[in-house]
């Protein structure tokens, strides 16, 4: 719609960026009033998610112009497009994306063509994460009236871009609500998490009748490290019918920062975790808790594994230390310190009673025998799961228990399909999973008009001449 210009305050030395109307566009009026719109319903929320309006008005030329500011980094299609993102990373880029559309809605006003091209992201060193910036609010609805004026979408018309078109933007409906964002963000979170959109055809008509009467693949089938809970919650945003979704977009941000939450204790496969920086001392070796398996009378216990976390542009070891249990209700609390846990009394009795430290088992007992295994994949980074718990991300060398029936180990990495792999774990035994990646989806055909051939060009039919005489009745025939 328009050249966007690079500018500099040369007293303030402030970048902005100045998006300009094209002249030839400049006498419709619609769409001088949706260039507008984009100003006014930024200029309304006035939310860090959003892009930031400094001003706008015409040139004297004629021409509209929006000032906004400067932005440096890259679109989330970019971003997909060069890089697949992490789980961790997927639920909080979405968490953000929420929370400025929950800030549009309380401002009555609704995005209506949200996709990653118009999703900018900005890195953040001081927190060590990106934020995101909402861009293009030119087809925003607004609900209410800014200064006297208010955009109507006449019934039938086709508003957005159709592989983020919810099913009543494709139906032309006019009654579509703030709604239509919550499909759109769940349609975005599933192409996060799977590397592709749900649904994907190479014709526009065809892709409208997908959003419309096809129900999605579960994410699951793409990516098998998405949890059920975060599964449910993409599928209950991409529901047909507006009243099976979240009733509003704050609900499904809190949906999404829980899951957030979870994939972070998963991660750390445990609660209660130290960050240590360097030259601090590491903790006493806590106890892991079990592994939920099947695979013998009891689950073994897991070792303690060190995994490296990225915190402000270096790696740092992170040390589980295990679970503080808080006793509720009673006189007693529970401590940790290095001797183990030991019960301490708020109102200590006459005689304490030391607590017997349990005795290690046997090591000749088969029940509590456990091996090492060498966990690779290609490429690496790949989350290993057991019995629906993650494990490990590769490289990683873990101990499980020693059993006699083979256990079903899964590697799963975003972008790439899921592979199980199937063995009977053996002291040095080294696992190997060759992972492809997820086909890309085949781009979709923009629809051009169709020319006929010049051979179906009506031409109209010759007249046969004669000669009238005076004296001839003429006679006229259609």
């Amino acid at each position: 719609m328009g050249n966007v210009y690079l500018a500099e305050h040369p007293g303030l030395q402030r970048r902005s960026a100045i998006k300009v109307l094209r002249p030839e566009l400049c006498t419709d009026t619609q769409l001088v009033s949706r260039f507008f719109t984009e100003a006014r319903a930024a200029n309304a929320i006035r939310h860090p998610a959003i892009v930031e309006i400094y001003d706008y008005g015409t040139l004297t030329g004629g021409a509209p112009y929006i000032t906004m500011e400067y932005l440096s980094g890259e679109t989330l299609a970019e971003r997909l497009r060069r890089q697949p993102l992490t789980m961790a990373e997927a639920l909080d880029i979405a968490g953000q994306i929420g929370e400025g559309l929950t800030a549009a809605h309380r401002a009555n006003v609704i995005h209506r063509d949200l996709k990653p091209e118009n999703l900018f992201l900005v890195d953040d060193p001081a927190n060590g994460r990106v934020k995101v910036k909402i861009l293009d609010f030119g087809i925003a609805k607004l609900q209410n009236t800014f200064g006297g004026m208010s955009h109507k979408t006449r019934t039938g018309a086709l508003m957005g871009t159709p592989t983020y078109m919810s099913p009543e933007q494709c139906r032309g409906l006019r009654e579509a609500d703030h709604r239509v964002d919550i499909y759109a963000l769940g349609l975005i979170v599933y192409e996060m998490l799977c590397g592709r959109p749900p649904f994907v055809s190479e014709g526009v008509g065809e892709l409208v009748n997908l959003h419309i009467n096809a129900p999605p693949t579960p994410p699951r089938q793409f990516n098998a490290s998405v949890s059920g809970s975060l599964q449910d919650l993409v599928l209950r945003a991409l529901q047909k019918d507006p009243d099976a979704r979240f009733a509003t977009m704050s609900q499904m941000v809190e949906a999404l920062r829980a899951e957030q939450t979870l994939v972070g204790q998963v991660g750390v496969m445990g609660v209660g975790s130290t960050l240590l920086g360097a030259g601090a001392a590491p903790p006493a070796p806590a106890k892991m808790r079990p592994l939920p398996t099947t695979l013998s009378g009891r689950a073994a216990e897991m070792h303690q594994i060190t995994v490296p976390v990225r915190r402000s542009g270096r790696a740092m070891p992170l040390i589980i230390t295990g679970v503080v249990l808080l006793g509720l209700g009673g006189t007693a609390a529970w401590k940790w310190s290095s001797g183990g846990p030991t019960k301490a009394a708020m109102n200590p009795p006459a005689r304490a009673e030391p607590v017997a430290e349990p005795k290690p088992p046997s090591p000749a007992s088969p029940e509590v025998n456990d091996v090492k295994v060498e966990l690779n994949s290609e490429p690496p980074g790949a989350t290993v799961q057991l019995d629906g718990v993650v494990i490990a991300t590769t490289p990683a060398t873990v101990r499980l228990p020693a059993t006699k029936t083979p256990v079903d180990l899964v590697f799963a990495l975003h972008g790439f399909v899921s592979t199980s792999i199937k063995a009977l774990p053996s002291e040095g035994l080294r696992l190997n999973a060759q992972l492809s990646a997820v086909p890309p989806a085949p781009p979709v055909a923009t629809a051009r008009p169709r020319r006929l051939p010049a051979t179906h060009v009506l031409q109209p039919a010759p007249v046969p001449k004669r000669i009238v005489t005076p004296d001839e009745d003429i006679k006229f025939a259609r």
